[in-house]
């Protein structure tokens, strides 16, 4: 069975009052070799050897396919696609007329975007059977935004 945790997030707007979403607790992470397993369920006409070689070289593909700008879908699981962004050691630029442009050694692959498949979800829903977990509020400080600067002015 799978717990959620109700999240207490701040307000966008200051005025109004804070709201709660609410997010997976994640019990454990499974782990490739578990997942295999998994996978290879006598039955299923897929061996161990198998699953890790299809597997291995799907993360092969992914990463060679995005690299050359492409978003990979695949039925049933969803669509990956690589998101870019300025380097660690340059500054993000603006659109300003005088503003130095970047070029394309200044930006790098940052990570991937993940789409799930709405089949996948469907499914997830399907299977799971949620109960409460925990709460996680957030934490205010009893001091003010100017007491806490004058303290940490002090504490330096």
């Amino acid at each position: 069975m799978a717990k959620y945790i109700k999240q207490e997030f701040k307000s966008i707007n200051d005025d109004s009052e804070n709201k709660a979403y609410y997010r997976m607790e994640t019990s454990r992470r499974v782990t490739m070799a578990e997942f295999v397993k998994e996978i290879s369920i006598p039955g299923y006409g897929i061996s161990e050897a198998t699953a890790v070689q299809v597997l291995s070289q799907a993360a092969t593909s992914l990463a060679r396919l995005m690299a050359h700008g492409c978003a990979v879908t695949i039925d049933g699981i969803g669509t990956f696609k690589a998101t870019v962004g300025v380097s660690e050691d340059k500054e993000q630029d603006a659109f300003a007329e005088n503003e130095p442009q970047r070029n394309a050694q200044s930006i790098e692959v940052k990570g991937v975007n993940y789409r799930a498949d709405k089949a996948l979800v469907k499914d997830i829903r399907v299977q799971c059977r949620l109960e409460r977990g925990k709460e996680s509020r957030l934490h205010r400080s009893p001091y003010s935004r100017e007491e806490r600067l004058v303290r940490a002015l002090a504490f330096i």
